[in-house]
């Protein structure tokens, strides 16, 4: 009876992850880090992806994988970060750009999970493409503003300096 009771325990508590896991907006994934001779981080393997995981990044079928064979041209820089995440177990939040993947921008929270010998880490991450993009068309917009502001107001000097010269000239004989 008790191994029945934990066996239908251990049951709820998955159906209760597979819930949690399918049901949040924000892509998620389990990945594990593929090392070269010199345990440098080179690649990784899709292990779970939830069902927002596609639409967060673009990427299909995504289980079972390696990333360079989803995105041959992904930046080496996203496998240091996981990779250093698998090694030191120091989780890390950050904004990035996937050139690879559309130019999106993800904001990132990955941490490594089953314990110090593994190389497996869970990314949970957001596009915030549009976000940034408007963000950076802000910017640039502002940046125009305040160089149409400059050139007004040297524009408005000349005058006055112009103005305060004329005067001046009729004054005086």
């Amino acid at each position: 009876d008790k191994v029945e009771s934990r066996e239908r325990e251990l049951q709820r508590s998955e159906e209760r992850y597979r819930t949690l896991f399918e049901s949040i907006d924000e892509g998620f994934c389990i990945i594990e880090m593929i090392y070269d001779e010199h345990e440098k981080p080179v690649d990784w393997r899709y292990l779970e992806v939830n069902l927002a995981f596609e639409k967060q990044n673009g990427l299909h079928e995504a289980t079972g994988k390696r990333m360079r064979e989803l995105a041959p041209d992904i930046e080496p820089y996203w496998a240091e970060i996981y990779g250093n995440v698998a090694l030191t177990g120091k989780p890390i939040r950050f904004v990035h750009e996937a050139k690879a993947l559309g130019a999106r921008w993800f904001d990132l929270y990955a941490f490594r999970v089953d314990g110090p010998d593994s190389h497996k880490v869970a990314v949970l991450f957001t596009d915030i493409t549009a976000t940034k993009r408007l963000d950076q068309a802000l910017q640039t917009r502002n940046t125009e503003l305040e160089n149409a502001k400059a050139v007004a107001e040297d524009a408005s000097r000349a005058n006055s300096d112009f103005l305060s010269s004329m005067s001046h000239e009729l004054r005086t004989p």
